[in-house]
This record gives structure tokens, C-alpha cells and sequence, in this order.
């Protein structure tokens, strides 16, 4: 969804839901771990039941031929399941990300920061079997995700 409130202003959000559970999957894991290889009811791995974005875009001339701007995303994502079983999750994350710059021409010049506030949720979580191990044990791999990154960019476009 798009709003524009102003000729300066862009308002931008997006919201999604995933209520995704088994209704019927046998798993002879299942039954060993929990002494009932029924999956039903459990959330599907790897996908968000809620996710959310939004994003406010400022733009303002500062002369007749350079345009200063200011865009803050937000992103949102519900936890995450390792796998059927549910045992590891990865937890809510929210991610802000700002750029502000200006552009004359062809020319862009920005200063950016991604993961401003530094949420270090796990991207990922994975359950595998430890071979290294005379009777292989399970353990979770766990993707953390980057800091927070700040930088300048300088495009130009020809």
C-alpha cells in the first residue's frame, strides 16, 4: 500500500500473514521424539506466520538542480521454526534501515545504515546430526545475521 500525503512525502506499508500449520503429516521422527508421529498442528518450518515493512520517503529540493532525500524501512519478521518437530526457533526480528543523500544529474551521494538499531536475531536455525561423533548426536547450526552496517554510497547513472 502506497500513500502520497505531499508531493515531498511517500508513505509505503505491506503486511503478511502465513498461518501455516501441518493438518495431517506422519514422521517417524515425529513419533520418537514426542511418542506421536502425528505432525498435525505444528507450524511449518522456515516460514514466518507474520511479516510487516514499511518505509517513509522524504524529498526536498535544496536548490533547482539538487534534490536532498531521507527514506527509513522498517522490516518485521515473525519467528521462525528449524523444522517440522518445532523444537528451535529464531525469534521475532525487526530490522531499520535509513538512507539520506542527495542527487543532482545523474549523480547520488548517500549515507546509509543497515540494521540501524543492530538486531541480532538469527537469520536461520538448523537442526543436523554432529558426524563427527561416534553415535551422531543432533545439534542446531545457528545463521546469525550481519551488524549493523553504516557506509556512503556514490552512484551515477549515464
Amino acid at each position: 500500500m502506497t500513500a502520497l500525503p505531499t508531493d515531498w512525502l511517500s508513505l509505503q506499508a505491506g503486511y503478511g500473514l502465513a498461518d501455516a500449520t501441518f493438518k495431517e503429516f506422519i514422521d517417524v521422527e515425529q513419533g520418537q521424539l514426542f511418542g506421536n508421529p502425528s505432525a498435525a498442528g505444528f507450524r511449518t518450518p522456515n516460514a514466518p506466520k507474520h511479516t510487516f515493512n514499511a518505509s517513509a520517503t522524504v524529498r526536498l529540493p535544496v536548490t533547482e538542480s539538487i534534490e536532498a532525500f531521507w527514506r527509513t524501512d522498517v522490516l518485521y519478521e515473525s519467528t521462525r521454526y528449524d523444522q517440522i518437530h518445532n523444537l528451535a526457533e529464531t525469534g521475532d526480528t525487526t530490522k531499520v534501515n535509513m538512507r539520506l543523500g542527495i542527487e543532482t544529474g545523474g549523480l547520488q551521494v548517500a549515507l546509509f545504515a543497515k540494521n540501524l538499531l543492530n538486531d541480532r536475531t538469527a537469520n536461520s536455525v538448523t537442526r543436523f546430526l554432529e558426524p563427527d561423533r561416534l553415535f551422531a548426536r543432533r545439534a542446531f547450526g545457528v545463521a546469525l545475521p550481519r551488524g549493523r552496517q553504516i557506509g556512503v554510497t556514490a552512484t551515477y547513472d549515464f
